[in-house]
């Protein structure tokens, strides 16, 4: 689509591919050189005058624009522009030839408001889908999907596609995933002076299309810091973003995520121009919930949730400890001691020793043990191909706050510098745990810091206990079936005894974020602690953190330990949040 700037008229186009079905334009024979309907792909134009309440009769700008040797020209599935001057500029795409690599991008322009069209010269051959932004200086800069190499081609010109030259970024900056990408240029005015950003948006991976990304650029695309990437979704989807403004203070963005076929997002723009260092929180409302699922809570809510009549601390201790879930074989486990603290190390086959995950284990501060996580331990080095160190941390009334947390931190700074195999330094190591232990990955995070000791990459609380205050609406909204609310003051006596219940070391949520590794926060919908994450999520993201927020439908507290097929897409999605934060190799 292109709009006239000067009278508002729609220019939409379209590729016909009559007489060839079920045959894509790019694929052998599905074009074909020449001009014949039913034997080459059609290059369409419609028009709205009244901003699309009526279109006009197609018009056939094939035999106009398209080469007659040429097997394709299509117009690209981005949209184009209008220049002060009148002329509307749309990126369009084709194939010279037969073969794979014969194919290329330029631009068709107008400069009589769409009455007559013209074909610029191929800005670049080996490249397909592209998108054209006009640049501060006056030139046109047309961004392409380079299916050749893994960094997209950048072109330029300044005589509307008759030369073209290569941008400083021209195969060398914007990573490739061999997938469409969207260009924008917005406009904005700051302090009284009028500035322009471009946004780039693609799938910010080399293999695969994850990672869905938006990228802010200052300078007209010389450079594109890490500061201004926004993560929309990390999980895995077919991509082909497409970006426009919304209004003055919106950006609209389309793409095929990993939570639905078509996603729809408005973003501020002020959210892209600040130095944020943020990861998008999101949540996974259109996600829905296994038939499993919906067995297993049917079911829990048949029974009392535990405290829902009286507290038996004994009685938990004891459920706690005997947990028996099968460890899949060729999993080593090893014991070591870390001071006093009685530790258990979980590696799976092809397993990184060097990458590290700090599991604290829930259990309400008063209960557990790392021996009941090394099913779910086990997982997690499965699929995350890390390392993972267990904890037998100290538990209350008998050791009450901040014992446990003490010990938290001292198996960090030994993990640091040990691993399954003896002292050797780690290259990455992250701090994960579900409900107290939830509590206290974020705890320990603070601690370390506040400490100025080693911190890791990241955090990844899981139903996590923030508030201590109990302020939380789901609290009283929610009827938990795993855990009653009822409980929490017990709890909260056993660990904290007369500590106050505001020191961030005990509720987090009170706490400053700021410092802190990006976070990863796992809960679900039907928990009481629900909001807990909520709120601490929030207040990670107004200290600059980045922040995943993932909210699971109809999931119960601590999920993950449940065998139910979002465990397993939960823990999946803690392996890619750790391998997203490391380094590149």
């Amino acid at each position: 689509i292109v709009v006239d700037p000067q009278t508002g008229e729609i220019f939409c186009f379209a590729l016909w591919m009559n007489g060839k079905p079920g045959k894509h334009q790019w694929n052998g024979d599905g074009s074909e050189p020449g001009f014949e309907i039913g034997k080459t792909a059609q290059f369409m134009m419609v028009t709205s005058k009244d901003d699309g309440l009526t279109w006009s009769k197609p018009e056939n700008l094939t035999r106009k624009l398209k080469q007659e040797s040429w097997w394709l020209l299509a117009p690209s599935p981005q949209s184009g522009f209008g220049l002060p001057d009148g002329t509307l500029v749309m990126p369009v795409q084709g194939r010279s030839g037969g073969g794979d690599l014969e194919t290329f991008a330029t631009l068709v322009i107008s400069r009589d408001h769409g009455q007559t069209w013209t074909i610029g010269q191929p800005g670049y051959t080996g490249g397909n889908e592209c998108q054209a932004v006009p640049l501060g200086d006056g030139s046109i800069m047309l961004n392409i999907r380079n299916d050749r190499e893994r960094f997209r081609a950048v072109v330029m010109t300044k005589d509307l596609g008759q030369t073209w030259a290569p941008h400083p970024t021209h195969r060398n900056t914007l990573i490739e995933p061999n997938c469409n990408g969207s260009l924008l240029r917005f406009d904005y005015e700051q302090a009284g002076v009028k500035k322009h950003v471009l946004l780039f948006a693609n799938p910010h991976t080399q293999k695969g299309r994850t990672h869905h990304t938006i990228q802010v650029s200052f300078d007209d695309g010389l450079t594109w810091p890490d500061s201004h990437h926004m993560l929309l979704d990390e999980g895995r989807g077919a991509g082909y973003p497409s970006m426009t403004r919304v209004d003055d203070q919106h950006v609209g963005i389309v793409y095929e995520g990993s939570q639905s076929q078509l996603t729809l997002e408005k973003i501020p723009i002020k959210d892209l121009l600040e130095p944020t260092r943020r990861l998008v929180a999101r949540d996974i409302w259109q996600r829905e919930v296994s038939k499993e699922g919906l067995d297993l809570l049917e079911q829990r809510r048949k029974t009392p949730a535990f405290g829902a009549n009286d507290f038996d601390m004994e009685g938990l201790r004891r459920g706690m400890g005997s947990r028996t879930e099968p460890i899949p074989p060729g999993i080593q486990m090893m014991k070591v001691k870390v001071g006093e603290i009685p530790c258990e190390w979980v590696l799976a086959p092809g397993a990184d020793p060097d990458l590290r995950l700090l599991y604290l284990h829930g259990g309400g501060w008063v209960s557990g043990s790392g021996g009941g996580y090394l099913p779910l331990a086990a997982e997690i080095s499965q699929v995350a191909k890390c390392a993972v160190l267990l904890p037998d941390y100290r538990l209350a009334p008998e050791h009450p706050f901040p014992a446990g947390l003490d010990d938290c931190v001292t198996a960090h700074e030994w993990l640091v510098a040990n691993g399954p195999s003896g002292v050797h330094p780690a290259k990455a190591t992250f701090i994960a745990g579900d409900s107290a232990g939830g509590n206290l990955t974020l705890a320990t995070l603070l601690a370390l810091r506040d400490r100025g000791k080693t911190m890791p990459l990241g955090g990844i609380p899981i139903s996590p206990a923030t508030d201590f205050t109990f302020t939380s609406d789901s609290l009283k909204s929610v009827e938990d079936p795993i855990i009653s609310a009822r409980t929490m003051p017990e709890f909260r006596s056993r660990y904290l005894g007369q500590s106050d219940p505001r020191n961030p070391l005990a509720s987090p949520v009170f706490g400053n974020f700021r410092g802190l590794p990006p976070l990863l926060i796992q809960a679900g919908e039907e928990e009481m602690l629900r909001d807990d994450s909520i709120r601490v999520a929030q207040k990670a993201w107004a200290d600059g953190i980045p922040v995943i927020l993932e909210i699971w439908p109809g999931m119960m507290h601590v999920f993950h330990v449940r065998g139910l097929p979002e465990s397993q897409t939960a823990v999946e999605g803690v392996s890619r949040f750790m391998h997203t934060q490391l380094p590149a190799e």
